[in-house]
């Protein structure tokens, strides 16, 4: 599901992840977004996350990212985020960061 308003964005989905691993186990996962684009070069935003548990003995986790994409021009981007867990932070996620460069063509 998506739905845009001029610059403004915002979709989110979930789903069941299989998890075959000892000790691991199979879990549900939801997430939405937020986007805004500021420009042809800048769109940021971010989004909220929640899973169940994917190991034995751990608890359900969510969280936040924020960040955004600098598009360079129409084949050229460099992706970036940052964020932290809100639930069970200490055992599933204190800090997450990513850092991207994406071709397309």
């Amino acid at each position: 599901m998506s739905r845009r308003w001029g610059h403004f964005e915002t979709y989110g989905g979930g789903g069941y992840w299989i998890n075959n691993g000892p000790n691991w186990k199979n879990y549900w996962f939801v997430g939405w977004q937020f986007q805004y684009g500021f420009s042809d070069h800048w769109v940021l935003g971010g989004e909220i996350f929640y899973n169940t548990a994917e190991e034995v003995g751990q608890g359900s986790s969510a969280g936040f990212n924020i960040g955004g994409v600098y598009n360079v021009d129409q084949h050229n981007h460099f992706l970036f985020s940052a964020g932290k867990g809100l639930r069970n932070a200490a055992e599933t996620n204190r800090v997450s960061t990513y850092a991207a460069y994406s071709f397309t063509y």
